[in-house]
């Protein structure tokens, strides 16, 4: 395997990943830490910090396929979470595309669309993302927020439910589909907007061997045609086919174990 050592994880708890890689940076995290309160008697309101992300300095290049490893708990979906502008930083920066995603930047619902006009974000429970009352209604709702004609939008509808075979769920509605499928509607709904980049949050996980191998399929194809996807994971065979390279993310949100470029980046000096 090639490996590219980075730095002592006991001189720096943090994630820090500064691979060299070709293409433009497209995310870019600078010292990007990010903590939440809960009750107690740390401060005088009564509430304490607790840190989900610590000093994060990660860069990702257009076309790169990078998986997150990790603990349950590790941070790995508090990360997806800042990259599609959901949470922002306690501390440092995170730039999409040389711009600065922040709650302020977020508050411009011009910067806001177009931000999530070019992230896709599928969740690792899909129930988090179905809300219509039909398949159908549900893969046109993206589309239709970006303004797309009515044809266009048809087109797109037809063309994801072909591509994961469910054109008879269309007039379904979503809380009534098996998990397999609700999966397969909630990526739809995610590549119906035809984003640069793709989040996926377990994306194979508790699925049946005919719906993860066409899931596993439609990733190789995402790649293949240079799409940028972050993938969070414990499926060690979907990180070993697809990953550019990995981040390691350990217990108590905070970097434990060195970040190593993956072989199928086919760069590095040293071979183990």
């Amino acid at each position: 395997m090639v490996v590219m050592e980075l730095h002592d994880k006991n001189i720096h708890p943090s994630i820090e990943h500064t691979h060299s890689v070709a293409g433009d940076v497209i995310i870019e995290f600078e010292d990007f830490s990010y903590s939440y309160f809960e009750s107690g008697q740390d401060d005088q309101n009564g509430q304490y910090g607790v840190d989900a992300l610590r000093n994060i300095n990660l860069q990702i290049s257009r076309g790169n396929c990078v998986v997150l490893m990790g603990y349950n708990g590790s941070g790995k979906t508090t990360l997806l979470k800042a990259i599609n502008g959901l949470i922002f930083a306690s501390a440092g920066t995170y730039k999409f595309n040389d711009q600065i995603v922040d709650s302020k930047s977020m508050k411009d619902q011009i910067f806001a669309k177009a931000l999530h006009s070019k992230i896709g974000y599928v969740f690792q429970d899909s129930d988090s993302s179905l809300f219509c009352s039909s398949v159908e209604e549900e893969i046109a709702f993206g589309p239709a927020q970006m303004g797309l004609g009515v044809e266009d939008i048809k087109k797109r509808v037809e063309d994801m439910c072909k591509l994961f075979e469910i054109e008879h769920l269309k007039s379904r509605a979503p809380y009534h589909l098996s998990g397999g499928e609700k999966k397969k509607v909630a990526i739809a709904c995610a590549l119906s907007i035809n984003p640069d980049v793709l989040c996926f949050d377990e994306p194979l996980n508790g699925l049946d061997i005919k719906t993860r191998d066409k899931l596993m399929q439609v990733l190789r194809d995402l790649k293949e045609a240079g799409k940028t996807l972050i993938i969070a994971t414990h499926d060690q065979s979907l990180a070993d086919e697809l990953a550019d390279f990995f981040v390691y993310m350990g217990a108590h949100h905070k970097y434990s174990d060195k970040p190593h470029t993956h072989i199928n980046m086919q760069i590095g000096t040293n071979n183990t």
